[in-house]
């Protein structure tokens, strides 16, 4: 497998974010943006066991923003 999409989406009441893997029984959340990328990243690390083979790229798809990290990035540049 080669990538993942996670369709991610801004509550306007609290300021948090959720985010959805399409295709994948993956959820998440986060308060901010940033804690929402090592969300996503610990959550697709908790799916894909060593079994399974792992995506290489996760993209952050939203209505403002799209974002195509590879895992690695997904834990070193803030503020994306």
């Amino acid at each position: 497998m080669s990538e993942i999409i996670f369709e991610v989406t801004e509550d306007g009441a609290d300021g948090g974010c959720t985010a959805s893997a399409l295709g994948y029984g993956i959820h998440t959340q986060g308060d901010s943006l940033e804690d929402l990328r090592r969300n996503v990243s610990e959550a697709a690390d908790c799916h894909f066991d060593d079994s399974m083979p792992r995506p290489e790229t996760i993209r952050l798809k939203s209505g403002r923003r799209h974002h195509e990290l590879n895992i690695e990035q997904l834990l070193r540049e803030p503020g994306l």
